[in-house]
């Protein structure tokens, strides 16, 4: 029997809450056990009907990839840079006959590459994705899907771009638990705990871990994929815990170990490794850790795990860089920075990240330096490491780095010409402002960028994912032909209906996927306007609206639906960005009545919105004076009643007028929202009222829309 520890109980606790484990491991090897892999087929769809004879009518052809995830323990045998020339692969696979083995050649290089080279990986994956929803093969669309959040994840040093990996981390699962695939979901619940955990949302982190444990424990996997799972689970759970106990984070780390060298799974051992010495370094226990780092950097460079061997390399700067701090022993330092050089002779991307610990290695050096002239040395390094990083991040499009380095650089150059009466135009190749200048004006081109190709994807998959369900469609109605004609009849117009909802979603989809590109270019334009005055902190503050706005759009492109806090969120991004347009002429307010817990409430995605804009460009921009918008919500019964009302010139007086809008055009956006409303209204009653206001004079004084949303609870997010 394996056990996690020599305990079979314990309680713990976590955030003043008082959480209670039963045994985590109890399971048997048989003798002459054998890792191998199997996957358990389900099928993709379930029955639509009760009745049997229409069975073969509506159950889809199930997905069977023929691929398998690599936990051999053996290194990758064949040369693995032949892969990194996509263009090449990509002729090769036009070559090969049959979608189904393009598709699963594909999967296979993802998982190759995957601890090798993020962006390729990503390249294959997204390619996966796209090939699997245009042939409606659900398990291969959630596995791509898997894929491409744990490499999204991986990238994403700062935790910036977590919530970006997350959703496609919770499109995996939904895919996974649909077709009931335990093996994938606990998987993707593991994926999910972690991102949670990085977070800091711990809470939800256990949930999702806990989770995948229940699924394990059912004992429904096979013996390997059930080792291979609670190794992976109880490393999440060792740094769950690694901050604040010690003792079990340490009993969880021991026992993932174990796990993982029953597998062979030596990429796996690298990362425990680099986590756990981490836990190590951090309470200065610096022996312990570096003989950790030691034995992963062994463990990735044998199975050729380049991304480990780099993490490795980081993990041993950084615990040089705690010694120096500890012990103010040079060697240390000197250590530090060749660990990091090394990174830079492995590390394909993401190099701000190293820059930026080279900078605060160096600026640590001028702290403890003996002599004022070594110290000036060690500044002016720590400016050029940071200027470095700065032109790194904004090559990736990372605005967090970019704030930080602005702040760093400032600082430094401000000391500088304190101390020593000189500026930093010599380091950073002109005056500081400009310099920061020219890098924050950088950043908004790169996001414009970054939005425009996200946008091409995200139209190019939901227009290939509405044909395949297209066809679908005329697939089961060929064949429900045949079937008696009444009863033909009626699954007619059931399907009529489902099709109808499923067209106008798609619809709803593609159009929230099309930012407008006039709004792009006026809010860059207008952060761009601020960056020219130097007001960087103004800047910084509307760069961070303008990302997490257009991030929200293209991530809400995948949900029907969202909480009444996120639309809210939303839509405070959005104004937020209008008022910056129009100055101090746009003012808001949102009430929500004490008995709505907006956290809880489900509503259509993304449906606010083109009314706020409307009551904008059309009723407050024309008028002479200041204009209030105003959202309220509040509970009516069975009912969510959202109003949302302007102060403007009212809907006669801007009848004429036209504006540009986030999505495509707002008569568009307007129509297609009540179309929603109007498929919701016949089925429960939700419905649109457009109210014209005036004053005491008879004169117009605006327009009330009043929203009524079946009241929903959110059952998950």
């Amino acid at each position: 029997m394996l056990y996690l520890s020599h305990q079979s109980t314990r309680f713990l606790k976590v955030n003043n809450k008082q959480i209670y484990y039963k045994q985590l491991i109890n399971s048997e090897l048989e003798p002459g056990f054998k890792p191998g892999r199997t996957f358990r087929i389900h099928p993709s769809f379930k029955l639509i009907s009760i009745l049997s004879i229409f069975y073969f009518l509506f159950s889809c052809n199930p997905d069977h990839p023929n691929f398998e995830p690599s936990y051999s323990g053996e290194p990758p045998e064949e040369n693995m840079d032949q892969y990194l020339d996509t263009k090449a692969v990509f002729k090769g696979l036009d070559e090969v006959k049959g979608v189904r083995k393009q598709l699963d050649s594909l999967l296979t290089l993802t998982d190759k590459l995957k601890n090798y080279d993020d962006d390729v990986a990503l390249i294959y994956a997204d390619t996966a994705y796209s090939i699997a929803t245009d042939k409606n093969w659900q398990l291969s669309r959630g596995i791509s899907a898997y894929y491409i959040s744990l490499l999204k994840g991986r990238k994403e040093k700062y935790g910036e771009g977590i919530e970006d990996a997350l959703v496609d981390a919770k499109l995996s699962k939904e895919v996974f638990e649909t077709l009931k695939c335990d093996i994938w979901i606990t998987r993707s619940y593991n994926l999910i705990g972690f991102f949670h955990m990085r977070k800091n949302q711990i809470d939800t982190a256990l949930k999702y871990l806990d989770n995948s444990k229940n699924i394990i424990d059912l004992g429904r996997l096979t013996a390997n994929d059930s080792l291979i799972e609670k190794g992976e689970l109880l490393h999440y759970y060792a740094m769950l815990y690694a901050n604040n106990n010690h003792t079990l984070a340490d009993s969880f780390f021991s026992s993932s170990t174990q796990l993982y060298r029953l597998t062979n799974n030596k990429s796996a051992l690298a990362r425990l490794n680099f986590d756990w010495g981490q836990m190590y370094y951090n309470r200065k226990e610096f022996l312990v850790a570096e003989r950790l780092i030691n034995d992963g950097l062994k463990y990735a460079q044998d199975f050729n795990d380049l991304n480990a061997t780099v993490r490795g390399y980081q993990n041993l700067g950084r615990l040089r860089f705690k010694q120096y701090q500890s012990f103010g022993l040079e060697k240390y330092a000197r250590e530090s920075l060749q660990s990091y050089k090394k990174c830079f002779e492995l590390q394909k991307e993401d190099k701000y990240f190293l820059y930026d610990q080279i900078g605060s290695l160096y600026q640590q050096m001028a702290f403890k330096s003996d002599t004022e002239d070594l110290a000036y040395s060690y500044v002016d390094s720590a400016i050029v490491s940071y200027k470095q990083a700065m032109e790194e991040a904004k090559k990736e499009g990372v605005l967090p780095i970019m704030k930080k380095m602005g702040s760093n650089i400032s600082g430094l150059c401000s000391y500088r010409l304190r101390v020593r009466k000189m500026d930093c135009s010599n380091l950073l190749e002109g005056p500081l402002p400009d310099f920061l200048n020219t890098n924050y004006a950088g950043i908004t081109e790169k996001i414009g960028d970054i939005l425009k190709l996200a946008n091409q994807r995200n139209r190019a998959l939901e227009r290939r994912e509405l044909e395949a369900k297209s066809s679908l469609k005329v697939r089961n109605q060929r064949l429900a032909s045949g079937v008696g004609f009444i009863v033909a009849g009626l699954l007619f117009i059931l399907l009529l209906q489902r099709q109808q909802q499923k067209r106008l979603k798609a619809k709803m989809e593609a159009l929230r996927a099309q930012i407008n590109p006039h709004f792009i270019s006026n809010s860059l334009n207008a952060i761009e306007s601020l960056v020219n005055l130097d007001k960087k902190e103004a800047a910084a503050k509307y760069l961070i609206h303008f990302s997490r706005l257009s991030r929200r759009i293209l991530n809400s492109s995948r949900e029907g639906s969202a909480s009444l806090a996120e639309e809210l969120e939303t839509l405070k991004h959005f104004l937020a960005l209008e008022q910056l347009r129009f100055r101090d002429k746009l003012q808001y307010e949102i009430h929500i009545s004490d008995d709505i817990d907006p956290e809880q409430v489900e509503i259509p995605a993304m449906i606010l919105q083109p009314y706020a804009e409307n009551a904008i460009w059309h009723g407050i921009k024309p008028k002479m004076e200041k204009g209030l918008l105003k959202i309220e919500a509040r509970r009516e019964g069975k009912y969510i009643q959202i109003i949302i009302e302007d102060d403007g010139v009212g809907r006669a007086k801007s009848a004429a007028m036209k504006a540009s809008s986030v999505l495509q055009q707002k008569s568009v956006g307007m129509k297609i929202n009540q179309e929603r409303l109007h498929v919701m209204g016949r089925a429960k009653g939700a419905k649109v009222e457009i109210i014209d206001l005036f004053d005491e004079n008879g004169q117009a004084n605006g327009t009330k829309v009043v929203l009524k949303i079946p009241f929903k609870q959110m059952t998950k997010k």
